[in-house]
């Protein structure tokens, strides 16, 4: 006797499918800007909308 698919199967699969139908506006270009050296320490606004970097040189990325 065969077992059915798990409810938990049926939703991944619906979920997988769903997933490529998010991707279909323009995609937004970043300029990636960095550090040249190890990063030291990262900071995050209280917002979580901005972060902070600076490297083990001393540089602050924005």
């Amino acid at each position: 006797m065969k077992k059915s698919p798990s409810p938990f199967c049926a939703l991944l699969a619906a979920v997988s499918m769903a997933a490529p139908l998010q991707a279909l506006g323009q995609p937004e270009v970043f300029v990636q800007l960095g550090h040249v050296e190890n990063v030291a320490s990262i900071g995050f606004s209280p917002d979580g909308l901005r972060v902070l970097a600076s490297d083990v040189g001393g540089q602050v990325a924005r």
